[in-house]
């Protein structure tokens, strides 16, 4: 990556983005309780989600999990981008027409496919096909927009296989060991400052991006019980810099404290 940012910018063939990928819907899915969130994995997703929305109990979501196919960590191990779509404004009530739910439904009915969880058994579900995503802010009218991950440009037949270039990128070390000399030696308090430092008005579309062009957080392997790598990619990472004050998401922009 760091040799990639030496090279001269060309407008006709500019860097791939990380929020650009080719990948597969696993899950589509309605969430209501803890219980549920827990069961997928995501029960601190699910909350600090539930505390951003300003919620003070469960709500429900949307979930949708899609795994990339073009892009792995050297160990192997997949990214995960995820979207998650309150279904209910501040009174209860189901969100309507030209809201986010329905703008991001109707985005994969135009593709051909249903995204809907009440759909997963049909010929034409979105989920086990091979999709090209991207991040979009939508607008959702009266100034509102709502920024999603998992955004289809193009939807392909059932039964298609990804036969592009898979790009390998550094996985991070957990364990911090000296068995592993990548490992980064910045401790947590280093490498929330290092984080500030380096996403500080930058979008939240960006995080892995950035990281990856940093030597040492690239090597980091968790921050704040969040690794670091999959945070970037699912949102957890930004979440766990603003609960602990060291930056603020304002619209999509980040803040250092």
């Amino acid at each position: 990556m760091a040799d990639e940012a030496k090279q001269p910018y060309d407008p006709e063939n500019p860097p791939e983005s990380y929020r650009d990928f080719w990948g597969v819907i696993q899950t589509t899915v309605y969430i209501e309780t803890l219980e549920q969130a827990a069961a997928l994995g995501i029960q601190e997703n699910y909350e600090q989600f539930i505390a951003k929305s300003s919620a003070g109990n469960p709500i429900p979501v949307w979930f949708i999990r899609a795994e990339a196919v073009n892009v792995k960590g050297d160990d192997g191990h997949a990214f995960v981008y995820t979207d998650m779509v309150k279904l209910v404004n501040k009174n209860g009530d189901f969100l309507g027409k030209g809201m986010a739910p329905n703008v991001l439904a109707q985005a994969y009915l135009d593709k051909g496919v249903s995204a809907s969880p009440l759909k997963v058994n049909q010929d034409d579900t979105a989920v086990g096909r091979l999709i090209h995503f991207t991040g979009y802010e939508a607008p959702l009218g009266g100034g509102f927009t709502k920024k999603f991950s998992l955004w289809p440009e193009e939807v392909t037949e059932k039964g298609t296989k990804y036969e592009g270039e898979v790009r390998v990128v550094a996985s991070s070390n957990e364990s911090g060991s000296d068995a592993n000399p990548t490992a980064s030696s910045l401790d947590e308090d280093e490498v929330g400052a290092r984080l500030a430092q380096v996403l500080d008005g930058k979008s939240a579309d960006v995080v892995l991006n950035e990281i990856l062009t940093d030597d040492d957080l690239k090597r980091v392997g968790t921050y704040g019980g969040v690794n670091i790598l999959e945070g970037a990619v699912d949102g957890s990472l930004v979440a766990a810099l603003v609960e602990k004050g060291i930056m603020s998401d304002n619209d999509g922009t980040l803040v250092a404290a």
